[in-house]
Formats: structure tokens, C-alpha cells, sequence
């Protein structure tokens, strides 16, 4: 319950940043989590979309493993934080006018057959997420865009490191 709270307290702080900030540049490439820097010619809008896009897989990603493998930690947290970056990044691109985009939940996730594989999975989930955010902080992007970036990037980090913690549980347990 603490951890919601102090979630709840950064994005809060995070919205106050955004809603006090001027409208963003355009800027010259886009990145994706997997791809970064391969796409010329975009604009701070569609890296916004990108990173708002891959928060949503996540969602959907870890929704699917809770449904299947149960309300579990460290799922439960990461999934509960990944809807909160989520709304942060709908929240900023609605406060420049900018569409949210259309279909953003995959269809084609597939779930592992452990739990051990879904804990991995993620852990490469959030690795790819972190450097999504590295790619994209190296771009003259307006501070508040940086900021929440630089904020959902050290969350990543942390669900990495509970991942981690995860899969080493569930090996020692297993031996």
C-alpha cells in the first residue's frame, strides 16, 4: 500500500511539471524500444506516442501473465505502475492537443508457460524500456518530457531489479 502511495505522490508530481511547461519542438528522429534511432524525421509527438505505445504492451503484457499465473508479486506492482506511466503519457500528450493512439493494446502477446519464463520475459521487457528511455532522453526534448522520462526510466530500472529478485527466488525455491 505504501508503494501505490508514493506512486501516486510522483505521477501527481510528475502532472504538475508537464501542465507548467511550454509546447514541444519538433526534433529530427524517433526511437523504439527495440529499434532506437533507426526511424528519421519525427517529432517529439511521436516519440511521446512511442513511449505511450510500449507503456500500454506492457500493460497488456502483464495483465495477461496476472490472468494466467494469478495476482502475484512482483506482477502485481510492476503491472499497478505500468497504468500509472501509461496515464502520465496520456496525460501529456492530451495537454499538447495531440491524438492518443488508436490500438495500442497488442493482440498477439504471447503468455510463457511459467511463471519462471513470464518473470524472464519481463525482466527483457523492462531492460528494452530502459533503454527505450535512454535513447529518447538523448534528443532536445522540452524539460518536462525529460523529466518523465527520466522518472519512468529509473521506475524501469526498479522492475528490473524485482524481476531479478523474482527469478532468483523462484530458482532457489525450485532446487
Amino acid at each position: 500500500m505504501k508503494k501505490h502511495k508514493i506512486l501516486l505522490l510522483i505521477c501527481s508530481s510528475l502532472m504538475a511539471v508537464f501542465l507548467h511547461s511550454p509546447p514541444a519542438a519538433a526534433i529530427n528522429e524517433v526511437c523504439t524500444a527495440k529499434g532506437a534511432a533507426e526511424t528519421q524525421s519525427s517529432t517529439t509527438q511521436q516519440i511521446l506516442c512511442r513511449a505511450f505505445q510500449e507503456e500500454c504492451r506492457s500493460i497488456a503484457l502483464y495483465g495477461a501473465y496476472i490472468r494466467k499465473f494469478g495476482d502475484t508479486r512482483p506482477l502485481s506492482g510492476i503491472s499497478s505502475a505500468k497504468r500509472a506511466h501509461g496515464a502520465v503519457l496520456k496525460s501529456l500528450l492530451l495537454k499538447y492537443g495531440w491524438q492518443i493512439p488508436e490500438n495500442t493494446l497488442p493482440k498477439d502477446i504471447v503468455v510463457p508457460d511459467t511463471l519462471l519464463e513470464a518473470y524472464r520475459s519481463g525482466l527483457e521487457r523492462e531492460k528494452e524500456t530502459i533503454e527505450m528511455y535512454n535513447t529518447f532522453l538523448r534528443y532536445e526534448l522540452p524539460e518536462n518530457i525529460k523529466t518523465i522520462f527520466s522518472v519512468l526510466r529509473t521506475s524501469a530500472a526498479n522492475h528490473q531489479k524485482a524481476f531479478e529478485r523474482a527469478i532468483a527466488r523462484y530458482e532457489k525455491n525450485r532446487i
